[in-house]
């Protein structure tokens, strides 16, 4: 939230630009990794519920 709010102040530079995107970028993968784990978690653990 800092790091935004920090980065909005000067829109017009370019690096500033790009950390802006390199941080939605990182969050989206980050999304994706997260609930990805959270799958293969439920996957591994039915089936060790359902044997026990």
């Amino acid at each position: 939230m800092i790091f935004t709010l920090k980065t909005k102040v000067i829109p017009n530079n370019k690096k500033t630009l790009s950390l802006i995107g390199e941080s939605v970028f990182l969050n989206f993968i980050y999304d994706i990794v997260s609930s990805f784990s959270i799958l293969s978690f439920s996957f591994l653990t039915i089936p060790k519920t359902d044997f026990s």
